[in-house]
């Protein structure tokens, strides 16, 4: 899981062209809708590792956080 918060100037397109193009969806967000929880999609596995799409998030216009979200011993 990556937690994942955009600018205010990316768009609705943008957004869903990153999250295409690097197989994830929404999970969770926060109330406000301001900061998200990235996952992989259910119907295709993730195309690379979490290091590499956090890394092709960074690199991109519009993305103010990108951050793998660190899971418990216990996997939660």
């Amino acid at each position: 899981t990556i937690r994942f918060v955009p600018s205010p100037e990316l768009s609705v397109g943008q957004l869903q062209r990153l999250l295409g193009d690097n197989g994830l969806r929404v999970a969770n967000t926060n109330e406000g809708g301001t900061i998200l929880a990235l996952a992989p999609t259910a119907s295709r596995p993730a195309p690379a590792s979490t290091t590499e799409i956090v890394a092709r998030l960074r690199a991109s216009a519009g993305v103010l956080l990108a951050e793998p979200i660190a899971r418990d011993s216990d996997g939660r």
